[in-house]
């Protein structure tokens, strides 16, 4: 019994300092998210939505300015559009002061009068969690 009294503070303080060393770990690991597409895609006319739980991204392209519109303020955000050989356009995006908003220049409606079907890479990142999605684009009835 006089043992346990003596080890008790001690097993506490270490369960303790175990316990927070625990939590950070778990804190700085990165937390990986698909975005799924909502119905079809099409960026050029203004159609294109992507969603991982409550978060809501939309997608359009006007005048050679692709935009991300979110539902949530974000840390960044980038997109790439693949070619046919499957090289990469990167671009990253700069966004307006509540970080709703994320937009670049790019070429993707030039692109899309080539070829018709784009595929996009898009990534943000939002509270250490990155949300991803490679989707295609058509170009279809605008």
């Amino acid at each position: 019994m006089k043992l346990a009294i003596v080890i008790a503070p001690f097993l506490l303080v270490g369960g303790y300092i175990a316990a927070d060393y625990y939590s950070e770990l778990q804190s700085e690991k990165k937390n990986l998210f698909k975005l799924v597409v909502q119905g079809s895609c099409n960026i050029i006319a203004n159609q294109c939505s992507l969603k991982h739980d409550r978060l809501v991204l939309k997608l359009s392209d006007q005048q050679g300015s692709t935009r991300i519109t979110s539902n949530h303020p974000l840390d960044s955000a980038g997109m790439s559009i693949v070619d046919n050989n499957n090289k990469e356009l990167q671009y990253p995006l700069s966004s307006d002061n509540e970080r709703l908003i994320w937009q670049a220049s790019t070429q993707l409606a030039s692109l899309s009068e080539k070829t018709p079907q784009q595929k996009i890479r898009i990534i943000v990142t939002l509270n250490k969690g990155y949300y991803f999605s490679e989707l295609t684009t058509s170009q279809g009835a605008k």
